[in-house]
């Protein structure tokens, strides 16, 4: 186990590669987390506890700190950003096939009928019944008609083609 001097300079040289200001000495740090009282808590992992600085901005300093759980601190720092597509495929990706609890799941089930609304199912062109469907009303002109009849006679599980006409 590394010694909270070791996790000192980890912590800073971490924040001084990331390009943020340390001004924080190891008195200075120990006392942070001592007056805490969760410095046996402290990590990356949920439900562990780490340093935060409010909104991520400013040095890492005695005025400019405090110590919260990870998960909320996670929570600050994402709060109002919109991700992008690969990040939530990446997040998808990671949680696919671990079990969910009945809370998470309804959680997930009132996220998802939310978001997907009948204005986005007709934009997306997923809503194909009835007057949904984007070809509702129209006809194909006598080119496409050909197009498609050439396309099918080539096909050998469609029962008209050419193919199946002389058995």
């Amino acid at each position: 186990m590394k010694s909270y001097k070791e996790k000192y300079y980890l912590q800073k040289y971490i924040a001084i590669e990331r390009g943020i200001e340390w001004l924080l000495t190891f008195k200075q740090w120990m006392k942070i987390w001592t007056d805490s009282g969760h410095l046996h808590e402290r990590g990356r992992k949920l439900g562990q506890y780490c340093m935060s600085r409010p909104g991520d901005k400013g040095p890492y300093s005695v005025d400019n700190v405090k110590i919260i759980l990870h998960g909320e601190n996670s929570r600050e720092a994402h709060f109002g950003k919109k991700l992008s597509i690969e990040h939530r495929k990446k997040v998808g990706k990671f949680f696919a096939g671990k079990p969910k609890s009945i809370e998470q799941r309804k959680k997930m089930s009132k996220a998802r009928s939310k978001w997907w609304t009948s204005e986005r199912r007709l934009e997306r062109g997923r809503n194909y019944s009835g007057d949904g469907h984007p070809m509702f009303g129209r006809k194909h002109s006598a080119e496409t008609k050909e197009k498609i009849r050439i396309a099918m006679l080539g096909n050998k599980n469609n029962p008209h083609s050419r193919s199946c006409l002389f058995l």
